[in-house]
C-alpha cells in the first residue's frame, strides 16, 4: 500500500506551518509527502519531510487523523518542533492562519 505523511506544526501564536505548492506560492498546505524506501514507518516519512521541506526537527508525533484515498493511507500527525526554517526546495514556507490552509487545494481531501 502507498503510504504519505502530513504534519500539523502550530507555533505560539496559532498559526500553522504551510509549506505552498511548487507552481503556485499563494496555495499553502500542510508538510508531507510520500513514503520513500528508506523510511520504515509513516512517522519516519513525517520526519523527513518535514526535515526535507522546511529544515525543523520535529518530536513526540501524535497521529491526529488517518484516511484512504486515491491509493494512499494517509497519516496526519501533530508535533513539537525546533529549529529555524531553512530549506533549498522551491517553494514558500510560512506560518498562516488555519482557515488558508483548508481554502486551498490540499485543503480539497474529502
Amino acid at each position: 500500500m502507498n503510504i504519505s505523511a502530513q504534519v500539523v506544526l502550530i507555533n505560539p501564536d496559532g498559526f500553522v506551518l504551510g509549506v505552498s505548492r511548487k507552481d503556485n506560492h499563494n496555495d499553502f498546505g500542510l508538510i508531507g509527502g510520500k513514503k520513500e524506501d528508506i523510511d520504515e514507518t509513516p512517522e519516519d516519512t513525517a520526519i523527513r519531510e518535514t526535515k526535507e521541506e522546511t529544515g525543523l526537527r520535529i518530536s513526540n508525533l501524535r497521529l491526529i487523523f488517518a484516511i484512504h484515498k486515491d491509493g494512499y493511507m494517509g497519516y496526519t500527525y501533530l508535533a513539537d518542533y525546533e529549529g529555524e526554517i531553512n530549506h533549498n526546495e522551491p517553494h514558500v514556507v510560512a506560518w498562516v492562519p488555519f482557515e488558508r490552509l483548508v481554502m486551498g487545494s490540499f485543503g480539497k481531501c474529502l
